[in-house]
Formats: structure tokens, C-alpha cells, sequence
């Protein structure tokens, strides 16, 4: 048998159109909000400040209700005055402006422990901070500071609004098969993952500015971006590596072009032409990789350094593979605490995450609603977003994994998807699907009951092909 791709030929095309028309509006968002700025007399700092907004707001959930606008509306500008406090602390008392990073990062994820409102003003929390780590935001006035917030949220909501027509109607989150699962974990999943973050942010703090004082938020920003939004160790391993490898290879093109190219000496147009079509490609290409979007970020920051005076033009090279070691000591600190202060294993999420989608598959077959085949497709997207790590190690392997390991678990959840969106489901499959979610509490199990689902859902389509009347491809003899 012919094995099928990761997703269902339904969801693949969709999935990349969706992406890239994500990237271009994200990037039209960032030029609109930036010409604003320039219209209105604003500095650099303020243009790069808002443009870094819009990409976090864009890219987040937080808009896609209006309730969350509403929400956003009345907290984004509270939340901008603390950000710009704590920028000031950042420049006159370093030591206090980390301890109140921390919390507030903390915070933001211990949040979650509340549900959807929780998770979304956590969400609102941490976007700013992570851009206070971009832009150099204390240079911006307080008042500015909320301007921009607001615009940048003003126009994050329009250009979802505008895009909406093209893309689907969300539908109700999937119901969960393992309801015990999750208060399994002592302490809960969101306490585990603050912790963790907390922990990762002051060994990034306290490292950076001991081997580079000058450059703190480059390990800062590795340690938030490879420990937040953790799934798994092995996820955190993943990101870490392939942060370094993006910015490896973003510094080595840097190097080679910044010979060539008098980077300070390009027109401002020009120059932010460049930096935002780099920025789109890395929004498009990170749905597939996100090394690519350490390629991007990296290219982005060696463009800007020289126009915003950081460093010396004529010395982009070295600071470039500053940045490598620099990111390479923030993925340490955002491995070491994942994986060994109140770890969640892998293997633990990527099974409720399959647990999801068979329960999924089993309301839908048992009730077909015309909302189905999207619920199907969500229960898988979100189970595939564990995938790269398993896939990327079975790789590495050089041979097939058996039915015990997760990569093949997340090969076969596929096929049965493609499957059963082929033909009609029988009395078999659904005895199999029933087997398969029985099976999720013994790993030994998993594979082969998902395997014999597969079998069962094959043997139907090859039962339901041959009952169909063949049509004849030449003309009958008269």
C-alpha cells in the first residue's frame, strides 16, 4: 500500500495557500502600520516598535472573536504602560527590569491554569514583552508607547477582518478522550511550563550578562522562544536546534552579503522593502521549519543593527557570530529546565493529542455533521504539530520505527484519516476505532491496534471499489 503524506490530500493544498496568504498579510499589516508611523512624524524606534506588534498580534488567536478584540482593546493599552516600565528598568536598573520580566512571563503562562480567559490574557501579557525583547521600546515615550499599541492592534484586527472571507469558519474545539489526563500532572501542565520558563528566563538573564553584556536579549529571546509554548522535551530540544542551525546559516549569508552590500548606506524605502519581505518569507516557510525563521529573524537583525547604531558597520561579521553563541547559550538555558525541573514527557502529549483525534473520529462517524471533515482535519493539524521532532528522529535512525515508536503512531493516524475519507465507514473500523482508543493507555499497544484500524479501514475502500460498476473506456462493438 501506498503510503499517504502526513496530512489528507484535502488539508495539504489549503494548509499552504493558508500559509502564505497569512505571511502576506501579516507583512502588508507591518507596512501599513509602519507608513502611519513615518505620516505622523514618528522616529525609527516607534516604526520598528509598531511593525513588531503587528507580527506578534497577527500571527496570535487573540483576534479571531470579538470578544478577544474587545478584550484586547481594554487591556493592550494597560498592558503597554507596564511594558514601557519595565523597558525603563531594563536601562537604569537592569537587575530589577529582569526580576520583572520574569513575572511577568511567569504569569502569563501560569494564566492558562484559568481557561480560555486566563489563556488569553496571558497571551496578551506576554506579546508585548516578547517585543520589548526586538525593539528598543524605552526609547519611545509612554504615551507613544500606547498610541502604537492601539494602532498596531487597530490594524492586526482589520486585516483579519478583511481576510476572513477567505478562510473557514472555526468550529468547537475537539472533545477531549482523556478528560484524566491532564490532572494527572502534579504540579498542573501550566504551573510545570511557567516554572520551567521562569527558570530558563534568569539562567538567560544571569548568563547573558556575564559573557555578553551588550547583548542580553539575544539569549533572553532564545530561552523564551524555545521554552514557551512547550509540548514535550523533545519539542524544546527540537526548537533549540533548529534555532542554531537558522541563525548559523543566516549569519554565514550575512557575512558573505555585508562584504558586498554597505548595508548603512542603503535608502530607508529600500532598506525596509528588504527586511520586510525577509520577514514574510520566514512567516510563510516557519509553518514547514522553523529554522527558517531563525534565518529570517537573523538576516532582519543584521540588516537593522548598523541603521539603528547598535554596532559599527564594519564589524557585522564578528557581532553576527556573537549572536550564534549567544542563541546557542539561550537554547541551554531553555533545554536544561524542560527537561529536567517538572519535566512533561513527550510521549504523554503527543497520546492525548491522538486521543483527541479518535475521539473525534469516533462522534463524527457515530453522527455525521457537515462540520465533520473540518473537525477531523483540526484534531489531525493539531496532532501533526507534534510530529517534527518524532519524524526528525526517526530520520536520524536510517530505518523505519517500529510500531512502538510515536513516529509511526503519527504515520498511521494519517493514513487512517485518508482512509475513511475515502469510503463509508463499516461495522469493522468502528470496532477497530474502538480497540485504538482503548489501547492509548499502554504505549505497546498503541501502534499495532492503530495499524489493525488501517488494515480494516483498507480492506473497506478495497471492498467499496470493487462493488462499483466499472465504466466502460471504449465504445461497445456494433
Amino acid at each position: 500500500m501506498t503510503t499517504p503524506a502526513a496530512l489528507p490530500a484535502f488539508a495539504a493544498p489549503r494548509a499552504a495557500r493558508l500559509h502564505a496568504r497569512t505571511a502576506l498579510s501579516v507583512v502588508a499589516g507591518m507596512a501599513l502600520a509602519m507608513g502611519i508611523v513615518t505620516l505622523a512624524g514618528g522616529r525609527r524606534e516607534a516604526c520598528l516598535l509598531v511593525a513588531a506588534l503587528v507580527m506578534t498580534l497577527s500571527r496570535s488567536r487573540l483576534l479571531a472573536s470579538r470578544r478577544g478584540l474587545l478584550e484586547a482593546l481594554l487591556l493592550l493599552p494597560l498592558i503597554a504602560m507596564i511594558t514601557h516600565g519595565v523597558g525603563l528598568l531594563f536601562v537604569h536598573w537592569p537587575v530589577a527590569g529582569a526580576l520583572a520580566y520574569v513575572a511577568a512571563m511567569f504569569l502569563s503562562i501560569w494564566l492558562r491554569r484559568f481557561g480560555p480567559p486566563g489563556s488569553r490574557a496571558g497571551a496578551l501579557l506576554a506579546l508585548p514583552f516578547i517585543t520589548l525583547l526586538i525593539t528598543p521600546a524605552a526609547g519611545v515615550p509612554p504615551a507613544h508607547a500606547v498610541a502604537l499599541a492601539v494602532l498596531a492592534l487597530l490594524v492586526s484586527a482589520a486585516l483579519r477582518v478583511l481576510t476572513a472571507p477567505q478562510t473557514r469558519r472555526p468550529v468547537e474545539a475537539p472533545a477531549l478522550a482523556m478528560p484524566a489526563a491532564a490532572s494527572n500532572l502534579r504540579p498542573i501542565a501550566s504551573t510545570r511550563m511557567a516554572i520551567q520558563l521562569a527558570l530558563a528566563l534568569v539562567a538567560a538573564f544571569v548568563s547573558g550578562h556575564l559573557l555578553f553584556p551588550q547583548h542580553v536579549s539575544w539569549v533572553v529571546l532564545t530561552a523564551l522562544l524555545v521554552c514557551s509554548g512547550n509540548r514535550g522535551r523533545a519539542d524544546v530540544l527540537y526548537k533549540s536546534g533548529l534555532r542554531v542551525v537558522g541563525a548559523l546559516v543566516g549569519t554565514l549569508v550575512v557575512a558573505g552579503v555585508s562584504q558586498r552590500l554597505p548595508i548603512a548606506q542603503l535608502p530607508g524605502p529600500l532598506l525596509s522593502l528588504i527586511v520586510l519581505t525577509i520577514v514574510g518569507c520566514g512567516l510563510w516557510l516557519r509553518e514547514w521549519t522553523y529554522a527558517a525563521w531563525a534565518l529570517a529573524m537573523t538576516l532582519t537583525v543584521a540588516l537593522l543593527q548598523p541603521v539603528m547604531g547598535g554596532v559599527a558597520p564594519a564589524l557585522p561579521g564578528d557581532v553576527l557570530w556573537e549572536r550564534v553563541f549567544a542563541i546557542v547559550l539561550g537554547g541551554l538555558c531553555g533545554v536544561l529546565p524542560s527537561w529536567f525541573v517538572l519535566p512533561v514527557r513527550s510521549e504523554a502529549v503527543l497520546r492525548r493529542r491522538l486521543a483527541e483525534l479518535l475521539a473525534v473520529l469516533a462522534e463524527t462517524w457515530a453522527a455525521p455533521t457537515p462540520t465533520a471533515p473540518l473537525r477531523i482535519e483540526q484534531a489531525l493539524l493539531r496532532l501533526e504539530e507534534l510530529a517534527p521532532p518524532w519524524r526528525a528522529g526517526a530520520r536520524l535512525a536510517f530505518h523505519q520505527a517500529p510500531l512502538r515508536r510515536p513516529a509511526r503512531w503519527l504515520g498511521l493516524s494519517a493514513e487512517c484519516v485518508q482512509l475513511a475519507s475515502a469510503a463509508p465507514v463499516g461495522a469493522g473500523p468502528r470496532r477497530a476505532l474502538g480497540e485504538a482508543r482503548r489501547a492509548l493507555r499502554d504505549p505497546d499497544a498503541i501502534g499495532p491496534a492503530l495499524q489493525a484500524l488501517r488494515d480494516c479501514l483498507a480492506d473497506g475502500l478495497a471492498a467499496s471499489n470493487a462493488k462499483r460498476p466499472r465504466t466502460a473506456t471504449h465504445g461497445s462493438p456494433g
